[in-house]
């Protein structure tokens, strides 16, 4: 069986599920144990960007699976996978963007409120979850790339195949 695009988001998406479960984890054991408000605010904004991320990754594995046997029964062609792995390329591409802004924020709210213990974790917490965004959209927006330029070069081997064929 062939390696399809959504055989490799669903991979990614496994990745991005693991860090969410993990934030949600942490954020938790966070606020359950810490009385200070810094760790307390660092610990919740791990548990809310980590229920977004599980979230997301598990809408984003799913719709995978659902379109890899797709594929596979031939419900989805050549084409509308190259459609799907440029469509992803692009929200990774501008979510990585987002990610800087999210970094920015963070470290605004640290340098910002430097008085106040709250607003410190609060920021601490935007901030490293945003450049763990960033890193892993980084990564996937240079990897998905590479994969596109595979597909669209199985692409052109099919047209000229189906060319050598009139």
């Amino acid at each position: 069986m062939k390696t399809t695009f959504y055989h490799y988001q669903h991979r990614r998406m496994t990745v991005l599920a693991a860090w969410g479960i993990g934030s949600i984890l942490s954020g938790g054991l966070l606020l359950s144990t810490k009385k200070n408000v810094f760790w307390k605010q660092f610990g919740l904004q791990f548990l809310l960007w980590g229920a977004i991320d599980a979230a997301i990754a598990l809408f984003g594995s799913r719709s995978a699976q659902q379109n890899a046997q797709k594929v596979q029964t031939g419900e989805i062609s050549a084409l509308q996978q190259q459609r799907s792995s440029q469509s992803f390329l692009r929200i990774v591409f501008l979510n990585a963007i987002l990610d800087l802004l999210y970094m920015g924020s963070g470290l605004w709210l640290v340098r910002r409120y430097q008085e106040r213990k709250d607003r410190q974790g609060m920021g601490l917490g935007i901030l490293l979850q945003g450049t763990w965004l960033f890193l892993f959209d980084s990564f996937l927006t240079i990897e998905s790339r590479q994969f596109r330029q595979v597909a669209e070069s199985d692409q052109s081997v099919i047209s000229s195949l189906n060319e050598g064929r009139s």
